[in-house]
């Protein structure tokens, strides 16, 4: 059985694959810092935690209410 591989979540279309969580999460904290928080990012719950600390609607999909 091989391991799984995981592949960057990037919506910048980053290409970065490897078959370790603890790699993957270390590229996505050294090339991707912050980017979490931009809307296109995947729902994921640190995304989730940092827009509604900036004071973002968790469910916001970049429009408006107007």
């Amino acid at each position: 059985m091989s391991d799984p591989v995981h592949t960057c979540p990037a919506p910048d279309g980053c290409n970065f694959t490897t078959d370790e969580i603890s790699e993957l999460t270390a590229h996505i904290n050294t090339e991707h810092a912050g980017e979490y928080t931009d809307p296109r990012w995947p729902d994921t719950p640190a995304g989730r935690a940092s827009r509604a600390a900036d004071g973002g609607d968790e469910d916001d999909q970049g429009g408006t209410d107007e």
